[in-house]
């Protein structure tokens, strides 16, 4: 395994600035982001070093991101939202240790995922159905029905009528009896 395997790369804007600088080995560069958008123009993504060692490439994405500086800082041009020097290099694991993941966790995973997003780690309990299902049970077919009437006029006008107050509040933010309003402020 080639342990020089890192890189630094930076995305440019169209006048040849960065508007993100990150470390990466593979294709991460080229992969999606949370929320940076990756160039569609290829030749807009530069690689600053290559041939790093992972401690290197963290070393140096700092030391980049301090050079040009980020924008939500207001210390310079950057979209970067860290100082860079973390993450993991690719590692999906919930867990903070390092390494491969043991028997034991990958079993804790497989066990909270059971009856999850349809994975066949076993049938699906009857009581997580109806938990999908809702508090009011599948919807009828009349209810069904109902929703592909065409609305009527009045019905359109008052959708679009602005909401009192009121409406504002008994709409914003989490409900329940456990949870806090958010002020309207």
């Amino acid at each position: 395994m080639n342990i020089y395997k890192f890189y630094i790369y930076a995305y440019l804007r169209e006048d040849g600035t960065p508007y993100y600088i990150g470390k990466g080995f593979d294709n991460r560069a080229y992969n999606k982001h949370k929320k940076i958008p990756v160039p569609k123009d290829k030749s807009r993504i530069v690689f600053y070093q290559t041939n790093l060692l992972e401690d290197d490439s963290h070393r140096l994405e700092i030391k980049y991101i301090k050079l040009f500086g980020r924008k939500d800082l207001g210390t310079g041009i950057l979209r970067n939202m860290t100082d860079g020097g973390e993450g993991s290099s690719g590692r999906k694991t919930p867990f903070k240790s390092r390494g491969p993941m043991t028997e034991e966790q990958k079993l804790k995973i497989k066990l909270s995922n059971i009856g999850k997003h349809n994975i066949p780690y076993g049938p699906m309990s009857e009581e997580n159905k109806e938990k999908l299902r809702g508090p009011r049970g599948l919807m009828s077919e009349k209810a069904k029905e109902n929703m592909r009437k065409p609305k009527s006029e009045e019905h359109k006008q008052n959708m679009r009528k602005p909401k009192s107050e009121e409406h504002k509040q008994n709409m914003r933010g989490p409900r329940g009896p456990h949870k806090k309003r958010l002020p309207l402020d």
